[in-house]
């Protein structure tokens, strides 16, 4: 079995010590023949440095190392072109039915392994996969959010942290191609930015006699699970190695009604907040209330409008919904508040379109102060 590349960029050596490759040499030879200059703006660890490699062995006309690919029989290999390498870094199979079959047994045990429950209806166009987490998948044998380690996004944080809105990605997210087209350095807009660096991807594009927009989202699980933990972790300055057992408690407490424990958790993570962020509004912690959701794996909808009015959060799992409300006052009391969160949910009857057990929630928040009540319906 030929080995996996996890650490090979060299197209040569990859070629002659007979690791896996998969052949993009089609994608060489299109980008040969439909342009002249290409700047490759994707993130690390997408085999940029490989692909360089490629194409450095290409016009070298090291013929022997494309023996099998696609570009074998396509190009001129008596002539040989100069490369010229610039090096910013300083650093230093058998057939198709096989690997179809081991792959689809590989998974199905990896999926067993994990209590993973595999899709068949996923489409046949995916939009972006990373290849240095799939390869450490293979060689590792279990699920990591390994592409997310290789660097952390503080700038980015910083960026959203400055223009102070982190509901932008508890929503669904669409630009114009205008906002792909300038970056402007003292002006930086961070949803193209994380676009550029990996971290969105485009899922949808609409075109119109307007001009064309473009709908984003997380390009997969990982990345989505570890960019919002990073985030809420940046935003209330809790500790990023104790976010995964504060998000396993707040998640028990919301599916057993335990609205202490649940006041408990969220009194700790508002502490955490610096007072040089925090905003006294109610669309402020409404935000964070919401981050914090999304990152422990809910299904949220945010300001649901109905025809009795505006529904703050629906939390959706599969065997009950949870509809809050969130108050925020500075000199209103917390149990009041409370009452008034919960009053409104009934009086308005949000929940009257839903058809599984219902659990109403109310928030209430007085700068650090929170106080949680829970009702089944």
């Amino acid at each position: 079995m030929k080995k996996l590349p996890t650490s090979a960029q060299s197209f040569e050596v990859l070629r002659q010590a007979e690791y896996v490759y998969v052949d993009k040499t089609k994608y060489i030879y299109e980008l040969i023949n439909s342009g002249r200059v290409y700047f490759l703006s994707r993130p690390r660890r997408f085999g940029k440095s490989l692909l360089i490699s490629a194409f450095e062995e290409l016009f070298n006309a090291n013929k022997k190392l494309f023996e099998g690919l696609y570009i074998y029989d396509k190009w001129n290999w008596d002539e040989k072109n100069p490369v010229l390498h610039l090096d910013f870094t300083d650093l230093a199979y058998n057939t198709p039915e096989e690997l179809k079959s081991t792959l689809s047994n590989f998974l199905d045990k990896s999926a067993e392994g994990n209590e993973i429950s595999l899709r068949n209806d996923m489409p046949v166009s995916v939009k972006v996969y990373n290849p240095f987490s799939t390869l450490l998948l293979f060689e590792k044998r279990e699920f990591a959010n390994r592409w997310f380690r290789t660097g952390t996004p503080t700038f980015l944080m910083e960026l959203i942290h400055k223009h102070n809105r982190p509901q932008a990605f508890l929503e669904t997210i669409i630009l114009p191609s205008s906002s792909f087209e300038s970056y402007d350095p003292d002006n930086l807009n961070e949803i193209p930015l994380l676009f550029q660096t990996g971290y969105l991807t485009v899922t949808n594009k609409i075109s119109s006699i307007d001009g064309v927009e473009y709908t984003l989202d997380f390009p997969d699980r990982e990345v989505k699970d570890s960019f919002l933990q990073y985030l809420l972790s940046f935003y209330t300055a809790y500790p990023s190695e104790s976010m995964p057992e504060m998000f396993k408690n707040i998640s028990e407490q919301l599916k057993i009604l335990d609205a202490q424990g649940l006041q408990d958790s969220l009194t700790a993570l508002l502490a955490h907040i610096p007072y040089q962020i925090r905003q006294e509004s109610e669309a402020y912690y409404h935000s964070i209330f919401l981050v914090w959701l999304k990152t422990l794996g809910f299904n949220i909808q945010g300001k649901i409008s109905t025809d009795k009015g505006r529904i703050d959060a629906i939390l959706k799992q599969d065997d009950f919904t949870i509809i809050a409300e969130i108050k925020y006052g500075i000199k209103k009391q917390l149990e009041e508040m409370l009452e008034t969160a919960l009053k409104q949910i009934k009086d308005k009857k949000y929940y009257a379109y839903l058809d599984k057990k219902i659990i109403l929630l109310g928030i209430a928040f007085n700068g650090k102060e929170v106080k949680c009540k829970m009702r089944k319906l």
